[in-house]
């Protein structure tokens, strides 16, 4: 989300900028963690099992 979605966000819901920032709002740090995860799992998986990633459009 850029700064100017996140600022009108926090103004639509009557928040401060902060407010809409902190990780009580705003979950896309845990997303992206949680992307990165999936994505090293899944990678391993293919890489144990030899399977290819285009194979399950994984690329």
């Amino acid at each position: 989300m850029t700064a100017a979605q996140s600022e009108s966000l926090a103004h639509i819901k009557s928040h401060s900028q902060h407010t809409q920032d902190s990780s009580a709002y705003n979950k896309m740090g845990a997303l992206e963690k949680t992307r990165l995860a999936s994505e090293m799992i899944i990678n391993e998986f293919l890489d144990e099992y030899g399977l290819d990633p285009d194979e399950y459009g994984l690329t």
